[in-house]
């Protein structure tokens, strides 16, 4: 509350806009603990879009961030394909042309499927918690790069394991997190 208070008292709204970001990025690498299997940077493949809304000044820009990821980790003998789904309380602060920004989740979701023969589960699911932090360079109003580090903690994950293992659900709460690396483009329209 007191980070809110600060930024309004702090604020110059001579210059205040709405931003409204979309992003797209590439994962550079991502460091997992999905049970008892970690995968490295060089297995995963993928990809991350997003949206940023938010009220911006001179100096901050506080909002909505919603980021979306799709990968593979070609290594892994549990899953094929995975998603995570993240809903964040977005702070930035601008310096000309470099923002730096924080993005803590409020809610998300994580999700990985198998098409492998012989794995244990066919899918699973959890809930997100987590943080991201990212620098943004921006080369003209409306274009700009994008640099981000993300760390997500797994929780209530429950898997579907396969019609080999009896097909029931069951709790895997040995999955415990990622963190990812990305590099991306973003559009920063303020109006």
């Amino acid at each position: 509350m007191r980070l809110f208070i600060l930024f309004f008292l702090t604020a110059n709204f001579a210059f205040a806009d709405i931003l409204l970001e979309p992003t797209f990025g590439t994962m550079l690498s991502s460091k997992s603990e999905l049970g008892s299997t970690s995968g490295d940077a060089e297995s995963i493949s993928g990809t991350a879009t997003g949206l940023k809304i938010a009220y911006e000044t001179q100096k901050f820009v506080i909002g909505l961030d919603y980021t979306g990821y799709n990968y593979t980790m070609a290594d892994n003998n549990n899953f094929d394909n995975y998603a995570i789904v993240t809903n964040s309380l977005f702070l930035g602060y601008r310096m000309t042309r470099l923002r730096l920004g924080l993005s803590y989740v409020m809610s998300g979701a994580w999700a990985g499927s198998s098409s492998v023969a012989g794995s244990v589960a066919d899918s699973a699911v959890a809930t997100v918690d987590g943080f991201k932090l990212g620098v943004s360079y921006e080369l003209t109003t409306w274009f700009a790069l994008n640099f981000d580090f993300a760390s997500y903690n797994y929780k209530s994950v429950v898997a579907t394991l396969s019609s080999a293992y009896g097909g029931v659900e069951a709790d895997a709460d040995d999955v415990t997190g990622e963190n990812i690396i990305t590099l991306g483009i973003s559009f920063p329209f303020s109006f």
